[in-house]
């Protein structure tokens, strides 16, 4: 979805757009399912390792970040899914 935000400054009109993520549960299954690559899952699987060596050497500090490494290709969010990849950066 995209929310469309209007506003005037010095008399000019400008037209912002801004992309938001649908958190309904069709979408997040469908982002789950769909558009796996070789990228995708390597990302995952180095974040699986982070994850577990962290929890085993108690850094929670480190669980935090590595669940950065695990949720975004999980969902298909962010560079992690391959979609900056040749300037096709979905911000």
């Amino acid at each position: 979805m995209v929310l469309t935000y209007i506003t005037v400054v010095d008399g000019k009109v400008y037209k912002i757009k801004f992309k938001y993520l649908d958190t309904s549960t069709a979408n997040i299954k469908r982002r789950v399912l769909s558009g796996w690559n070789f990228r995708r899952f390597l990302f995952l699987a180095i974040g699986l390792l982070y994850l577990i060596s962290s929890i085993g050497d108690r850094m929670w500090v480190g669980v935090v970040l590595s669940l950065i490494f695990v949720i975004q290709p999980l969902l298909g969010i962010g560079c992690m899914s391959g979609k900056c990849a040749g300037d096709n950066c979905e911000v």
